[in-house]
């Protein structure tokens, strides 16, 4: 999927807990770790969007929706995803995610994304704004 620019909504993941996770148990953790993106990559392709990249800084994830109903469809079919699955009792998988709506070119996208990867969580990096544009949007949390 090329990615989508104009007024286009951001997914931002990273997994809570997850250094204590890989101090308990790093085969454990290398293990959820491969489910986890095979799950955020599905849910976030079979809602319209483009994942710009994995690993990020650490575990996170980072997309792009055309639309913000895809975005929040996908942010929750993650939460509900990630709720259900059987993870190793040692390393517990929990997802953060935020969302930010607002105006993006691919030079504000390709700006976004080093800001994310500056950022340590989804709530720091949904408020970095690019240098290249000007953000008008909105901006929403939600964790398993």
């Amino acid at each position: 999927m090329a990615v989508p620019t104009g007024n286009v909504t951001f997914l931002l993941t990273d997994i809570e807990g997850s250094t204590r996770n890989w101090e308990t148990s790093e085969s454990d953790m290398r293990a959820a770790l491969i489910r986890h993106d095979e799950l955020l990559a599905r849910h976030i392709r079979e809602h319209g969007g483009a994942v710009l990249t994995e690993r990020g800084e650490g575990d996170s994830f980072f997309a792009v929706f055309p639309m913000a109903s895809g975005a929040v469809a996908a942010g929750l079919a993650i939460q509900l995803a990630i709720g259900s699955e059987p993870w190793p009792e040692r390393t517990p998988i929990k997802v953060r995610a935020a969302l930010h709506t607002g105006e993006a070119s691919a030079t504000s996208v390709a700006a976004s994304m080093e800001c994310r990867w500056r950022s340590s969580s989804p709530r720091r990096g949904s408020r970095c704004s690019p240098p290249t544009t000007s953000w008008r949007g909105s901006r929403t949390g939600f964790a398993s």
